[in-house]
């Protein structure tokens, strides 16, 4: 499953998966996220539209509708990654956010979270693009 999120956590993680935790630029971000919903990810590897849209904070998502050119709602989940899994994480950067906030764009970070087990990386990776400098 693919998540376009405001937040990762380490408890999201199962019990012997490794990670790959890669910080992206804007334009690399929005590019995927538009990917998939058009059906494609390059640098997540991913060949369906499924994804759920995961972002906890109103400031967040209102951020987020503007880079994306769409509404991303409110919508906060417990995840559990599994093989495979992939986040796409726009982070708040700084202190918490207060309620109700509405974010700056330079207020975000940006990181894309691949979930899998030992000795499957090399397959991500070959999935992989550059990412902007």
């Amino acid at each position: 499953m693919k998540y376009l999120t405001s937040a990762f956590s380490l408890q999201m993680v199962p019990e012997g998966a490794d990670l790959e935790i890669r910080n992206i630029c804007q334009d690399t971000f929005r590019g995927e996220c538009r990917g998939w919903h058009r059906g494609y990810g390059v640098v997540a590897g991913f060949a369906t539209t499924d994804y759920i849209d995961a972002i906890g904070h109103e400031g967040t998502a209102v951020a987020l509708s503007a880079i994306l050119g769409r509404k991303v709602g409110v919508n906060r989940l417990s995840i559990t990654l599994e093989d495979g899994d992939c986040l796409l994480v726009a982070q708040p950067t700084g202190k918490r956010i207060a309620y109700g906030k509405e974010l700056d764009m330079p207020e975000l970070s940006f990181f894309i979270v691949r979930v899998y087990y030992p000795g499957q990386m090399d397959e991500y990776k070959s999935a992989a693009r550059e990412e902007c400098v």
